[in-house]
């Protein structure tokens, strides 16, 4: 089984085009087979899209059939549902990816948010594009996992700046 890896978290910009630069180090950290291939963006339904290599999306929807065994009508549902509204996209010569209008209308901007500010993020086999704005909310909603690190490691905790 190929492994591939999407860390960390990256501030780009979308261009005129629905272009934006793929970070370096996801291209460091990736095989040729992953970054020569295609990706299947599919729309979150809280205005996010997520990125998963066209090598392991036969894995991921076989651990949903696995998941839903006793029930393969819903099985069938989800794989339907994931295919009818995904669509494929592949870097360019410039290491960029190039989104479809439609996909790109399925991010949940803000009406007063600059359109083009977007927060790329590693999730480990796959990476999630998300809008600035939207991110950000969502990253000051999760004080809490900085308080269960902490009591998993034994630290005292910590006191706001």
């Amino acid at each position: 089984m190929l492994k591939c890896l999407f860390i960390g978290i990256h501030h780009l910009v979308l261009d005129e085009k629905n272009r934006l630069i793929f970070p370096a180090v996801f291209r460091k950290d990736n095989p040729p087979e992953v970054l020569d291939g295609k990706f299947i963006a599919t729309p979150h339904e809280s205005g996010y899209l997520i990125f998963r290599p066209e090598i392991v999306v036969e894995e991921y929807l076989a651990l949903i059939q696995s998941r839903l065994a006793d029930q393969p009508a819903k099985a069938d549902q989800f794989k339907r549902h994931f295919y009818a509204n995904s669509t494929t996209v592949q870097l360019d010569k410039l290491s960029r990816l190039c989104l479809p209008k439609w996909i790109r209308e399925k991010l949940a901007f803000e009406e007063s948010a600059e359109r083009d500010k977007v927060i790329l993020i590693g999730s480990g086999s796959f990476f999630e594009l998300w809008p600035e704005e939207l991110y950000l909310i969502e990253d000051q909603s999760l004080n809490w996992l900085s308080e269960m690190t902490d009591q998993l490691t034994g630290r005292p905790n910590r006191k706001p700046y």
